[in-house]
């Protein structure tokens, strides 16, 4: 595949198959996870990104070796539920614990020249509130399911509709992301941020990126995979 037709190819496949293709759609506010489904061109137009220089980034990029990167279409299911929840569930459940904390901290200490911090806590306290039943029920549901399909392949009784209501979720944490970077500015911090506003923000937007990735994860890889891999998967 050469970079000219990676400009055709949908943003979340990519970011599944090209190293380092994640950081890149990071570092331009590219979304490949709940808006995976779009082709690069299409991404960088609603971006207001130009497409040529994303190319140039993923090219440069694609050539440095990545040893953390792992084509996970190429692995088993049961490798793919473990990563999810021995990495991605374990550093959500954490990030969101640790700011928590350092929110209350922040918005007590710097709330009366910041207004906009009394609508990140509310915002954040959404997104914790849809994250935390939501891994749950994964982790008891849906990767137990996915694991016993690979091994016996036979579907798990009302899976399209669990997966409808996943992806729905998946959507409505997406949104809650994106106000968050929209009320930061894209987490620049004001002139007179301290230490811990500083780290509140570098965890969030830790936090961002890292759900962008298990959301595609999830989005590109395993649900397509439990619907047979003909499809992509299921739209709310």
């Amino acid at each position: 595949m050469s970079p000219p037709s990676w400009a055709e190819l949908p943003v979340g496949q990519l970011a599944m198959s090209v190293p380092h293709a994640s950081t890149v759609f990071e570092r331009c506010g590219i979304d490949y996870c709940c808006g995976g489904s779009v082709t690069l061109r299409v991404a960088c137009a609603r971006s207001g990104v130009s497409l040529e220089e994303v190319l140039t980034l993923l090219e440069a990029r694609s050539t440095v070796r990545d040893p953390t990167f792992v084509d996970w279409t190429r692995e088993p299911l049961s490798r793919v539920v473990e990563h999810l929840v021995d990495t991605h569930h374990r550093y959500t459940r954490e990030a969101l614990r640790r700011a928590t904390e350092l929110l209350v901290k922040v918005r007590a200490a710097h709330r009366d020249r910041h207004p906009e911090l009394d609508e990140l806590q509310r915002v954040f306290a959404a997104l914790a509130a849809e994250l935390g039943p939501h891994l749950d029920s994964e982790e008891h549901t849906l990767f137990p399911a996915a694991v016993a399909w690979e091994r016996d392949r036979s579907p798990p009784a009302g899976l399209p509709g669990s997966l409808r209501t996943l992806v729905s979720e998946h959507e409505t944490a997406g949104a809650l992301l994106t106000r968050m970077y929209t009320l930061t500015r894209g987490y620049a911090l004001p002139h007179d941020a301290c230490g811990r506003y500083a780290a509140l923000y570098e965890l969030l937007q830790g936090l961002q990126a890292d759900l962008h990735r298990h959301i595609a994860l999830e989005s590109e890889v395993l649900f397509p995979r439990l619907l047979g891999g003909t499809q992509g998967p299921p739209t709310p």
